[in-house]
């Protein structure tokens, strides 16, 4: 009985994770995102969208394995306000980026287990 609990937890020591780790820096204007999302959405559609903040042009995300369309989001605050009768703030956005990179995008990576980089633009 010893042993194969042993084995066990043995095994389960080098099984790693399944998923991809994606890390980069996004570029806009030749500037880093101050701001945005990055998503990861399967061609095949049999696993879940995996999508991660970009701050200051950097991100991390841990994907499902397999072929994916890239999704960019970008926004840049166009006002601040406070409404009236209220005690916090609106903060308006607009996205920067052309839908080529979100909403229409095309871009495909194919992803692996382990990790990765994945960059758009340059520094």
């Amino acid at each position: 009985m010893r042993y194969s609990i042993l084995g066990i937890l043995l095994g389960l020591v080098g099984c790693g994770s399944p998923m991809g780790e994606v890390s980069g820096v996004i570029y806009h204007s030749d500037k880093p995102v101050a701001e945005g999302r990055i998503e990861f959405v399967p061609v095949d559609g049999k696993s879940a969208t995996a999508a991660a903040k970009i701050v200051e042009g950097r991100y991390w995300v841990e994907v499902p394995p397999g072929e994916k369309i890239v999704r960019l989001y970008a926004f840049e605050e166009t006002s601040r306000h406070v409404p009236r009768g209220y005690s916090f703030e609106v903060v308006n956005k607009k996205q920067i980026l052309p839908e080529e990179l979100n909403l229409r995008s095309e871009r495909r990576v194919v992803i692996r287990r382990g990790k990765q980089n994945w960059n758009l633009g340059k520094p």
